[in-house]
């Protein structure tokens, strides 16, 4: 390998880690009976000090046999179980991972759901990998932005994803613990839109649908608006609840100042179903909503403090948010609706309708 095939490497590898933070490990092969890899088995770890159970991360791999595509997935699974319990599915950004917010992993399983998050091949690192430099890096996801078929590709992951759950033999060490009647959905800027999409929301000019009745909740970080003249009408089949994440810095790092984070509250706006929250985080960037400082191409960057401040903000409001709408628990619909924002700072904004 030359010098300066080594440095090119070096780049790419500084460019994912900022991205992504740190490796989290070798993906598993895929079960050829399953079509489903789990590693390891999802074994109930010891509880941490203080009686809070601590989450169990694994990684495994969705095979979709129609199209032949992989979807690989890491799971946080709760350390305690009484029956089975509720799912919740994760989509990540843009050049993003199934490590995406592993904050919000771990704070999903410790409340006792099993969440996997995915990876979406077509709109993942592999666009960046060997990228030679930054620049490269920018005009690769840029053009992924506009790749419709990307997109089509993470709608069409979701239902593979559900029934791929729904059709767990009696072999696995998840069988029985997954309660499919109760399915949640979050994500972050793209994946976000997946969401959306999911819940309901018409995509493209000719208003395709690719909603999935499976999903009875969804937490959207960063969402956004539908290429295209927008109307009320693109929204009027979503009939979930939603919880909105946003910040007053929540940009597009690949648009620079050209893009306005406010429109970012529109799709709450827009919708007329009930049972709608926004969460707008003063200072809050579009990084810091997955939990790192910074992403590719983004100016402004947190403190630790302002970024721990960010993470518990969010997961405090997804857990509250998926207990109300995936358990059907009364205390913490009553909570998320009047406590909540009373531990949120002078600079945040809560909404209800």
């Amino acid at each position: 390998m030359s010098v300066l095939t080594k440095f090119f490497v070096a780049i790419a590898a500084a460019l994912r880690w900022i991205w992504h933070g740190p490796p989290r490990g070798p993906k598993p092969p895929v079960d050829a009976k399953t079509d489903m890899a789990v590693e390891p088995a999802p074994v109930a770890p010891a509880a941490k000090p203080g009686g809070v159970a601590a989450a169990d991360s694994n990684l495994g791999v969705f095979h979709d046999k129609q199209r032949n595509r992989e979807i690989p997935f890491r799971l946080y699974a709760p350390a305690r179980a009484s029956g089975p319990a509720p799912v919740v599915l994760f989509s990540h950004g843009l050049g993003g991972s199934r490590d995406a917010a592993p904050y919000l992993g771990e704070a999903l399983a410790r409340a006792g759901y099993f969440a996997f998050f995915l990876q979406h091949a077509g709109s993942d690192e592999s666009l960046i990998d060997d990228a030679a430099n930054q620049d490269e890096a920018f005009s690769r996801l840029r053009l992924a932005m506009q790749n419709g078929g990307a997109a089509v590709d993470r709608f069409r992951d979701i239902p593979v994803v559900l029934d791929h759950l729904m059709q767990i033999g009696p072999k696995s060490q998840l069988a029985g613990r997954l309660d499919m009647t109760r399915v949640g959905f979050a994500g972050h800027s793209f994946g976000a839109r997946g969401v959306m999409t999911a819940a309901g929301q018409s995509v493209g000019q000719h208003g395709a649908r690719f909603k999935d009745r499976r999903v009875r909740a969804g937490v959207l970080l960063s969402p956004s608006l539908p290429s295209g003249p927008v109307t009320a009408r693109a929204y009027d089949e979503v009939d979930i609840p939603l919880l909105h994440v946003t910040g007053t810095q929540d940009g597009v790092p690949l648009q620079g100042d050209s893009f306005d984070p406010a429109t970012r509250t529109k799709p709450f706006e827009l919708i007329n179903a009930p049972e709608q929250y926004l969460l707008v985080l003063d200072g809050a960037t579009h990084s810091s909503l997955v939990g790192f400082s910074s992403l590719l191409g983004e100016r402004a960057q947190l403190s630790s403090a302002d970024l721990d401040a960010v993470k518990t903000s969010v997961a405090t409001a997804t857990v509250l948010f998926f207990d109300a709408y995936l358990k059907r628990d009364p205390k913490a619909r009553q909570k998320l609706r009047r406590e909540f924002r009373l531990g949120l700072k002078p600079g945040d904004k809560f909404l209800i309708k």
